[in-house]
């Protein structure tokens, strides 16, 4: 074989085996799916149309189909004081999110601590601070971008890509970063043609989450809906 038809070979051989690679072969699926992770959460959001940039802290537990998102907003969180106020004035400035089941059968429990209540739902709430469909996500191919200090480590950068073209959003650009030697993310990168950016940093990621967590907290009113919580707080 001619040296040139040789090169060609391996680059097509390096290639596919680029393509091939999927989120399940960079991060520990087992970590997620057995044991569960839990991390402190940093979620940062610009919507540049509507002139609102957001930060919120709080805590993220992972294990198998369940996730638990912990939102705590500041002072610091908006970049309209008045947005904060009036969350604060609601009594709505803290807030837990719990979304179980399988994809298409979600459930979600929405807390609000500070008016000792909470909603259930047959809808999963998308919080913005989990990662959806894992299994599904563990599919998607993605491709090696480089290496970044990203939420305080330095990280692996991956470029994914969607599933099919059912899947795919134009404009929308989707990585993910990964702490290589424990292979745990660490956090994502999402933006799409408007502009709009969410950024997700996972900290003090530890392994081991039990299943309580995921369920509905005791010793507070379960309400139909939001505004019947509001309504009996304000009475």
């Amino acid at each position: 074989m001619k040296k040139g038809a040789l090169l060609a070979l391996i680059l097509v051989v390096a290639v596919a085996a680029s393509a091939a690679l999927t989120m399940g072969d960079v991060v520990d699926k087992n970590a997620y799916n057995a044991k569960g992770v839990s991390a402190d959460l940093v979620q940062r959001i610009n919507l540049p149309a509507q002139n609102m940039a957001m930060k919120v802290n709080g805590k993220i537990f992972m294990k198998g189909k369940s996730v638990r998102v912990e939102m705590n907003y500041t002072e610091d969180s908006f970049n309209n004081p008045a947005q904060y106020m009036q969350m604060k004035m609601m009594k709505v400035d803290e807030m837990i999110v719990i979304n179980t089941g399988e994809k298409g059968q979600k459930r979600s429990i929405i807390v609000y601590p500070k008016l000792n209540g909470y909603v259930e739902t047959d809808e999963g709430e998308n919080t913005g601070g989990d990662v959806g469909d894992f299994d599904e996500m563990m599919m998607s191919p993605v491709e090696k971008e480089g290496t970044e200090n990203f939420a305080g480590i330095s990280a692996v950068k991956y470029k994914v890509h969607p599933l099919s073209a059912d899947d795919s959003k134009e404009g929308e650009t989707y990585y993910v970063y990964v702490d290589s030697p424990n292979k745990l993310m660490v956090g994502m990168y999402i933006s799409d043609a408007e502009g709009n950016e969410t950024i997700l940093e996972y900290r003090n990621i530890k392994w081991g989450v039990d299943d309580s967590v995921f369920t509905a907290p005791d010793g507070m009113t379960q309400y139909e809906s939001m505004q019947q919580m509001i309504m009996a707080n304000m009475q």
